[in-house]
């Protein structure tokens, strides 16, 4: 798969592709990280990748509708254990916090 086919499609069209064998769930994670780095200086989004993470959920055997879509998660209420979370707030940027949350 190539960036312009990764872009034809949405979040359960990508992991109808996982499901499938047609694409595994690593070759989507570079894709979108190579996007990310791509676009991220443009626009500056994204606070904080979570590249080792996201390789080793790659490598878990799940399931669901969205299995092996990479995806970005908003730093509100939203956090990840051993990782810093802001919640919008500077003051808070550099807390890490000790267990995921309900959304994550």
């Amino acid at each position: 798969m190539n960036h312009d086919e990764y872009v034809g499609y949405d979040a359960t069209g990508l992991a109808g592709l996982v499901r499938s064998g047609e694409v595994s769930a690593h070759e989507l994670l570079d894709i979108a990280l190579e996007r990310a780095a791509a676009l991220n200086p443009k626009i500056n989004a994204i606070i904080r990748l979570m590249e080792s993470d996201a390789r080793r959920d790659a490598d878990a055997a799940r399931s669901g509708p969205f299995t092996g879509v990479p995806f970005l998660a908003k730093d509100l209420a939203t956090m990840y254990a051993g990782h810093p979370t802001s919640s919008g707030s500077r003051f808070l940027a550099s807390t890490p916090v000790a267990s995921d949350s309900e959304l994550a």
